[in-house]
């Protein structure tokens, strides 16, 4: 992480940390937490670990986890693992229960 990266991090960390400390906490203080898991850390890099998981969080991921390949592969993947019944219907694959006949 660059010196300009770092500070801007670093702003950014605790303009979110500042405006996210007025709320009430349930049981405890999440952002007291992070704050301080950040603010005793070791060393520099300890802190840039922090500081880039935090921020890693943020970002959205490029590729949707429903896309129809995806889906795809799970259900071929529960069929494998039920041995080819579909627990709903309760009924085989077609090509299973040939092979099986």
């Amino acid at each position: 992480m660059t010196l300009t990266e770092r500070a801007s991090a670093i702003d950014r960390f605790y303009q979110i940390i500042t405006h996210f400390n007025n709320i009430k906490p349930n049981q405890y203080d999440r952002v007291k937490l992070i704050r301080f898991t950040y603010e005793y850390s070791s060393d520099q890099l300890s802190q840039d670990n922090v500081l880039n998981a935090f921020f890693e969080t943020q970002r959205q991921d490029p590729v949707f986890s429903g896309t129809p390949e995806r889906l795809a592969s799970l259900r071929g993947a529960c069929l494998l693992r039920d041995r080819y019944r579909y627990a709903i219907s309760r009924k085989f694959d077609k090509n299973e229960a040939i092979r099986r006949f």
